[in-house]
């Protein structure tokens, strides 16, 4: 089982539980080509530069922001536009209860303000391409030297549209996400910021799980991973998004879970009745795991929780 640590100056090292040997490389992946295993390595090094920074640490207090069910987007709209960007830098708890025209412009920039606020409190969107929106923000920087983006893409009709609406998404999103900070990722790799990664590393996953009742050494737990490592990638995916609400994991691996409003580590618990498929708690990262009597049983009973989601 691997670890991956910070030195006092930053560098990343990996320590092999089973060996007791520490090395610079990630033996957890040895097997991946060189240049693959230097952009995991360059993208882990700029989310923790990137988490770093000043202009990305949570503020003090809470903002709470209520959401009437019959008008999320009106509602949305005028908690996100209505606060300044400190204030929504804050914890936030949304509380969703029952229950004008807004211009197009300035829907687009909550949009971006959307972007910026899921970046900021490490929640992953599920979106297919921020390609157009990276290089918009390259371009509006272009002025203080930053290179200018391919226009070619914008040579068509609606090619002014296209740019305006871009402009007001990234507008809105630099209000939380300074420019500077977004200029350190390439296209690929702001993707992969907003959206995670869908591909999971089950040695990677287990090595950031809690227990609660269980030992890492107990058979269940040993057929739970058991199962992970057999199953597709899709199984798994499967699994996380019922015990995390999220199928996907950050571009700095299961390290950087988050649950409710701060990291919260993937946790099984020892809990519930084996007759009966286990549960989860979202909120918490947490699967409830009977003590089930043989691997099975489990493969069993976790098939029909994912089947009941």
């Amino acid at each position: 089982m691997g670890e991956m640590r910070l030195t006092t100056t930053g560098r990343m090292y990996f320590v092999d539980h089973t060996t007791k040997i520490t090395s610079w490389e990630d033996p957890r992946i040895s097997y991946v080509d060189h240049a693959v295993l230097t952009h995991i390595v360059n993208i882990r090094r700029k989310v923790i530069y990137f988490r770093s920074q000043p202009a990305m640490r949570t503020g003090d207090g809470i903002l709470a922001i209520q959401i009437r069910k019959d008008h999320v987007f009106e509602d949305g709209f005028a908690a996100l536009m209505g606060h300044a960007t400190d204030e929504l830098k804050k914890r936030l708890v949304v509380q969703v209860g029952a229950g004008d025209c807004v211009h197009h412009g300035g829907s687009l920039r909550f949009i971006g303000r959307c972007l910026g606020l899921s970046i900021f409190h490490r929640r992953l969107l599920d979106v297919s391409s921020i390609t157009g929106l990276h290089r918009t923000i390259l371009k509006k920087g272009s002025s203080s030297g930053i290179g200018q983006p391919n226009n070619e893409e914008y040579m068509d009709s609606d090619s002014s549209v296209v740019e305006d609406q871009l402009e007001a998404v990234a507008s809105g999103l630099m209000e939380l996400i300074p420019e500077e900070l977004i200029r350190i990722f390439d296209e690929q790799e702001f993707g992969l910021l907003i959206g995670g990664v869908s591909e999971i590393n089950v040695d990677d996953w287990e090595s950031h799980t809690d227990y609660e009742g269980y030992a890492a050494t107990d058979d269940v737990i040993k057929w739970f991973w058991s199962c992970m490592r057999n199953a597709t990638q899709a199984r798994m995916s499967k699994v996380l998004e019922f015990v995390t609400g999220t199928p996907r994991v950050s571009a700095s691996g299961f390290k950087g879970l988050t649950g409710g409003n701060s990291l919260h580590r993937f946790t099984i618990a020892r809990s519930g009745d084996t007759s009966q498929p286990p549960k989860s708690h979202k909120c918490q990262n947490t699967l409830n795991l009977p003590p089930y009597s043989d691997c099975e049983s489990l493969e069993r009973q976790l098939a029909r929780a994912l089947e009941n989601t």
